[in-house]
């Protein structure tokens, strides 16, 4: 039996932890190969979905599956937009109340979406949930940082 341990990881509230938080902070995760988003609302809902974990714990199947996360998102959005202005039950041809057929719809996409997100967080990581959920929380605060006072705030002043 060998005495080699695997690797600890740095605490997040270490110097160094801190400094990868500020150094990744305006660094985006990148999509898959193939996967190009077209709209300001997509890049964002890829930005908040890879938010919940630190860059470094994201696997490349997992981004397979994020990018799903994020069609249906889109596909929840417009089919809810939908029953928002066509109403849960529209009457038939021949003039019964009946339901919307985008009901079905949503409740299929919420479903899918549900199941996709299930599965990214039975996924095997390098870091507890607590941990990641720290790691990210410190990346939030860089990145805030960072939008509220500017990069040159990092700079050690005397």
């Amino acid at each position: 039996m060998s005495d080699e341990r695997k690797p600890q990881r740095k605490s997040f509230n270490s110097p160094e932890r801190k400094a990868e938080a500020f150094a990744s902070a305006d660094e985006d995760v990148p999509v898959p190969l193939g996967i190009t988003y077209r709209s300001e609302l997509e890049k964002e809902l890829w930005r908040t979905f890879t938010g919940a974990r630190p860059k470094s714990d994201w696997l490349p199947h997992d981004l397979v599956s994020l990018t799903k996360l994020v069609s249906l998102e889109i596909q929840i959005r417009e089919v809810r937009a939908a029953l928002d202005v066509e109403g849960f039950v529209v009457p038939n041809n021949r003039g019964t109340v009946v339901e919307n057929a985008n009901l079905r719809a949503y409740a299929t996409l919420l479903s899918m979406q549900l199941a996709v997100i299930r599965s990214l967080s039975i996924n095997q990581s390098s870091s507890t949930p607590i941990v990641m959920r720290g790691q990210a929380k410190e990346e939030k605060r860089a990145q805030e940082q960072l939008a509220k006072k500017g990069p040159l705030s990092l700079i050690a002043s005397r």
